[in-house]
């Protein structure tokens, strides 16, 4: 999980929700020091043994802060479009639901680096 914030309040947030036991890594721009869109932030979060930036996928609500940066930073970025105002301009994959998340996982992985 990549956030910008700081790291008391986003994991509090986190927590709230339910669902901060539920990711392996959390690196918040507070207490990395570097912030999306920033390819630091995405390196750091893949920065463990054996992990590397084109396996990792960064699921995010801003298209350029989320999944423009982490596609630039090596990830496979997916824009988490909830309001439906993407255009032809917006590279895809864009999921309008977190439900739609999975089955595209599901496909991502069979496919090449280059592409989803």
């Amino acid at each position: 999980m990549i956030s910008n914030g700081q790291g008391q309040q986003q994991r509090k947030k986190l927590a709230q929700t339910g669902i901060l036991d539920g990711f392996d890594r959390i690196v918040i721009s507070g207490e990395c020091g570097c912030a999306k869109p920033d390819p630091g932030i995405f390196v750091r979060a893949c920065d463990r043994p054996g992990e590397r930036p084109g396996n990792a996928v960064h699921v995010g609500d801003q298209y350029e802060l989320d999944a423009q940066a982490a596609r630039a930073a090596g990830l496979r970025g997916i824009w988490l479009d909830r309001h439906r105002r993407g255009t032809a301009e917006h590279a895809p994959p864009i999921i309008e639901s977190l439900l739609r998340l999975q089955p595209l996982l599901a496909g991502v992985w069979n496919l090449s680096q280059k592409q989803f």
